[in-house]
This record gives structure tokens, C-alpha cells and sequence, in this order.
């Protein structure tokens, strides 16, 4: 995913920061037990940080997702 980012004070206007990352299930939902997933993603530096449209470094993030169906 790559965003475009919008900085008021200096009318900053072009494409932020990119995102690549991929959900993997490793723990399927039962009744009794959630799902369980990790996400991970890394944001590249695609964005021009002396303007405001990113950071400037490379980050990785590494979620991790429960998830429980609830209802009929």
C-alpha cells in the first residue's frame, strides 16, 4: 500500500511512506478457541521526510491478530 500524505503547514502534497505485509493464520477458530494470526509488515522510506511525507527510516511491525466469530 502506498499513501499519499497531505502536510498543512508547509501545503506539503505527494506519496508517503510505503507499506508491504502479509496476514498468516498459523491457529485455525474452533468453538472454543480463537483464531490467531500474525501480520507482519515492513514501512519503507519511500516517502520524502525533509517535507513531511514520512519518516525516513525503515520500521517493521510485527501484530499479532486474535479473532473470535461471534453470533448464529
Amino acid at each position: 500500500m502506498v499513501r499519499g500524505a497531505y502536510v498543512t503547514p508547509g501545503d506539503a502534497f505527494g506519496v508517503g511512506d510505503a507499506e508491504v505485509g502479509a496476514k498468516y493464520r498459523f491457529v485455525r477458530e474452533t468453538a472454543r478457541r480463537p483464531q490467531v494470526g500474525v501480520f507482519p509488515m515492513l514501512e519503507l522510506p519511500t516517502g520524502d521526510a525533509s517535507r513531511g511525507l514520512g519518516n525516513g527510516q525503515l520500521c517493521a511491525r510485527l501484530p499479532v491478530w486474535l479473532q473470535k466469530s461471534a453470533g448464529p
